[in-house]
């Protein structure tokens, strides 16, 4: 995590650096721009990393918002308990938080198969096995979230982003409490709130169609049951192709939030199965189940609604759920050889050696990690290739089907045919 000193230095060094990006430019020699989107809270880059070879999203906030060095040093730290989150496959990786340009820049996985809001606003979530699908990936990367002691706080379907496999990420943690502490955004005016946005006019934060009961009076003690209930909004509306509460047209939006808060602390919700015919009993009081007023009453965790879940989805397919559960050991190595590589990045080339070492102490066969570090000691003349080409040659027999290892293994022998296609 970025200290004030660290802070400091980055700044120095990267001020020559625009503070606005524009498509076609290169950043610090790394990151070649391709697109822009802006938001109420800042702008998104699109960018290629040339070192690595993928897209990236970058999120950056507007220079008032982190104006001083409290600011400052909060976003970074609100950041790196994104960072800290790891790799896990329904979750969008975030890779490192970077001053450029004046500002901190959040590094993020980039995913081309947009969100699960713009899915159920296009109607093309209709199959209760997509839904369910969609809902027990959800389930999974809450799960792993709430295991490392995150509350995501803002968990909504434009939160929920999807590959072009269909494979769900959740992604924007921005507002999360880690262990006892909450994060407390000051000295922030919203004079136009819309749907989706950040409410901060209240006592809590997130967005008002989907807070729990308790999230608007008591936001600094809201915990994973808190989560709970905004999924059981967000499974309600994919399900019935609308919210459990829904404002009147005619009421002006300045009343948004009041409305809310008694909606969710005094109304009853109506049945998912009243709604849809096709609704299975059970799943109907799955939901309900998650919308209990009183947090005692929910589901303690995603595990339980996993399992309820997956249950469903096999009375209703006849067939089990194909997608299967990470390996934690994997997770684990995937995780330290992603910060390895992000560390590079940042100049700190002896914290991304022990993060390599405490990998393969994880997983000695795990071949990212041996490829990546590997390759990097070759170039810091530390060991050489065709230590690295023997190493990944006595990997055959774990790897052998996998075309990575083929393609990292070719990559090495070019190297060696002093081509200068290989990269980490």
């Amino acid at each position: 995590m970025m200290g004030s000193e660290e802070t400091a230095s980055y700044r120095i060094r990267d001020r020559d650096i625009p503070l606005n990006w524009q498509p076609g430019q290169v950043i610090a020699g790394l990151y070649h721009v391709k697109g822009i989107t802006g938001g109420g809270m800042g702008a998104i880059y699109f960018v290629d990393h040339l070192r690595w070879g993928i897209p990236l999203a970058v999120k950056t906030p507007l220079p008032e918002l982190v104006n001083d060095e409290a600011s400052m040093k909060r976003f970074i730290r609100e950041a790196e308990t994104w960072v800290d989150l790891g790799v896990h496959p329904n979750i969008a990786a975030c890779y490192y938080v970077r001053i450029l340009g004046g500002l901190p820049r959040i590094f993020i996985e980039y995913l081309d198969g947009g969100s699960l809001k713009e899915r159920i606003k296009g109607k093309r979530l209709r199959e209760l096995a997509g839904i369910l699908d969609i809902a027990i990936q959800v389930s999974r990367g809450m799960c792993y979230v709430h295991e490392k002691g995150i509350i995501h706080r803002d968990l909504k379907p434009a939160n929920c982003l999807l590959t072009k496999e269909g494979i769900v990420k959740i992604t924007d943690f921005g507002l999360v409490k880690a262990g006892d502490e909450i994060q407390e955004i000051s000295r922030i005016r919203i004079k136009e709130v819309e749907e989706g946005s950040i409410s901060i006019t209240g006592s809590g934060f997130g967005t008002p169609e989907y807070m729990p009961p308790e999230q608007f009076t008591d936001a600094k003690h809201v915990d994973k049951r808190s989560d709970i209930y905004t999924f059981g909004v967000m499974l309600f509306e994919m399900l019935c192709r609308r919210r459990p509460f829904v404002m009147p047209e005619e009421m002006h939006p300045a009343a948004r939030e009041i409305f809310y808060k008694k909606a969710h602390q005094e109304e009853i919700p109506p049945e998912p199965v009243n709604l849809r015919k096709d609704c299975p009993e059970g799943l109907s009081d799955l939901i309900l189940r998650c919308l209990e007023k009183s947090p005692e009453r929910r589901y303690s965790s995603f595990e339980e609604i996993e399992k309820g879940l997956l249950k469903t989805y096999e009375e209703i397919t006849g067939k089990p759920y194909l997608r299967k559960r990470p390996n934690p050991l994997k997770l684990k190595s995937d995780a330290l050889n992603n910060r390895a590589v992000s560390l590079l990045d940042l100049g700190r080339e002896e914290e991304a050696e022990r993060a390599w070492k405490e990998a393969l102490e994880a997983d000695p066969v795990h071949l990212a990690t041996q490829f990546n570090y590997g390759y990097y000691q070759a170039k810091k003349g530390k060991a050489d290739l065709y230590n690295l080409l023997a190493t990944l040659k006595g990997l055959e027999g774990v790897h052998g089907r996998s075309p990575e290892y083929w393609y990292n293994t070719a990559l090495i022998e070019a190297e060696i045919g002093l081509t200068d296609k290989a990269k980490y």
